[in-house]
Protein backbone atom coordinates (compact mmCIF):
# COMPACT_ATOMS: atom_id res chain seq x y z
CA UNK A 1 0.00 0.00 0.00
CA UNK A 2 1.65 3.37 -1.00
CA UNK A 3 1.97 6.56 1.43
CA UNK A 4 -0.06 8.90 0.72
CA UNK A 5 1.48 12.35 -0.58
CA UNK A 6 -1.39 15.07 -0.64
CA UNK A 7 -2.93 14.10 2.92
CA UNK A 8 -4.63 11.09 3.58
CA UNK A 9 -8.12 9.98 2.04
CA UNK A 10 -9.90 11.23 5.75
CA UNK A 11 -8.21 14.59 5.30
CA UNK A 12 -10.68 15.62 3.34
CA UNK A 13 -13.53 14.68 5.89
CA UNK A 14 -15.31 17.60 7.84
CA UNK A 15 -18.04 16.49 10.14
CA UNK A 16 -18.37 20.02 11.03
CA UNK A 17 -19.93 20.78 14.40
CA UNK A 18 -23.27 20.23 13.67
CA UNK A 19 -23.65 17.01 14.95
CA UNK A 20 -21.77 14.31 17.05
CA UNK A 21 -18.45 12.45 15.40
CA UNK A 22 -17.63 8.93 16.73
CA UNK A 23 -14.32 9.16 15.41
CA UNK A 24 -13.24 13.12 15.47
CA UNK A 25 -13.05 15.23 18.42
CA UNK A 26 -12.31 18.09 16.38
CA UNK A 27 -11.04 18.29 12.78
CA UNK A 28 -8.46 16.53 11.62
CA UNK A 29 -7.82 15.33 15.42
CA UNK A 30 -9.01 11.72 16.43
CA UNK A 31 -10.45 10.33 19.57
CA UNK A 32 -6.81 8.83 21.09
CA UNK A 33 -8.61 4.59 20.42
CA UNK A 34 -9.36 5.97 16.83
CA UNK A 35 -5.80 7.27 15.92
CA UNK A 36 -4.10 3.94 14.94
CA UNK A 37 -7.08 3.48 12.36
CA UNK A 38 -6.99 7.04 11.10
CA UNK A 39 -3.30 7.13 10.60
CA UNK A 40 -3.72 3.38 8.44
CA UNK A 41 -6.48 4.52 6.85
CA UNK A 42 -4.28 8.02 5.77
CA UNK A 43 -1.56 5.58 3.97
CA UNK A 44 -4.31 4.42 1.96
CA UNK A 45 -4.94 6.05 -1.58
CA UNK A 46 -8.70 6.38 -2.93
CA UNK A 47 -7.64 3.98 -5.17
CA UNK A 48 -6.47 1.83 -2.62
CA UNK A 49 -9.24 2.14 -0.61
CA UNK A 50 -11.22 1.17 -3.39
CA UNK A 51 -9.34 -2.12 -4.53
CA UNK A 52 -9.52 -3.01 -1.04
CA UNK A 53 -13.23 -2.43 -0.86
CA UNK A 54 -13.81 -4.39 -4.12
CA UNK A 55 -11.60 -7.15 -2.93
CA UNK A 56 -13.66 -7.75 -0.19
CA UNK A 57 -16.97 -7.50 -1.69
CA UNK A 58 -15.65 -10.30 -4.07
CA UNK A 59 -15.00 -12.35 -0.89
CA UNK A 60 -17.81 -11.65 0.87
CA UNK A 61 -19.95 -12.77 -2.72
CA UNK A 62 -17.61 -15.50 -3.45
CA UNK A 63 -18.31 -17.11 0.43
CA UNK A 64 -21.69 -16.63 0.44
CA UNK A 65 -21.88 -13.43 2.23
CA UNK A 66 -25.30 -12.54 1.29
CA UNK A 67 -28.98 -12.37 1.12
CA UNK A 68 -31.73 -12.32 -1.11
CA UNK A 69 -34.32 -9.15 -1.88
CA UNK A 70 -37.36 -10.21 -3.27
CA UNK A 71 -39.97 -9.29 -5.38
CA UNK A 72 -43.17 -10.09 -6.97
CA UNK A 73 -42.16 -9.70 -10.37
CA UNK A 74 -39.01 -11.45 -10.36
CA UNK A 75 -36.31 -13.99 -8.92
CA UNK A 76 -34.29 -13.32 -5.67
CA UNK A 77 -31.57 -10.56 -6.16
CA UNK A 78 -28.86 -11.90 -4.41
CA UNK A 79 -26.90 -8.91 -2.69
CA UNK A 80 -23.58 -8.99 -0.02
CA UNK A 81 -23.91 -8.48 3.37
CA UNK A 82 -23.75 -4.61 4.28
CA UNK A 83 -20.75 -4.12 5.56
CA UNK A 84 -17.94 -0.89 6.00
CA UNK A 85 -14.29 -1.26 6.01
CA UNK A 86 -13.71 1.43 8.74
CA UNK A 87 -14.06 -0.46 12.25
CA UNK A 88 -16.76 1.08 14.39
CA UNK A 89 -14.74 1.06 18.45
CA UNK A 90 -16.74 1.03 21.39
CA UNK A 91 -14.44 1.73 24.21
CA UNK A 92 -14.62 0.31 27.34
CA UNK A 93 -16.33 2.43 29.32
CA UNK A 94 -18.92 2.94 26.89
CA UNK A 95 -19.52 -0.51 26.19
CA UNK A 96 -20.15 -1.52 29.83
CA UNK A 97 -22.86 1.43 29.96
CA UNK A 98 -24.39 -0.43 27.05
CA UNK A 99 -23.92 -3.37 28.02
CA UNK A 100 -26.04 -2.41 31.58
CA UNK A 101 -28.93 -1.17 29.70
CA UNK A 102 -29.02 -4.52 27.43
CA UNK A 103 -28.70 -6.68 30.64
CA UNK A 104 -31.34 -4.39 32.19
CA UNK A 105 -33.49 -4.44 29.57
CA UNK A 106 -33.45 -8.49 29.11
Amino acid sequence: MKQQTNGGILDSYDSGNAHYDEVFKEPKEPKEYYRPIVERFNQLSLSDFERINNEVKTAFFNQGITFAVYSEDKKPDERIFPFDLFPRIIPKEEWMKLEAGVIQRH
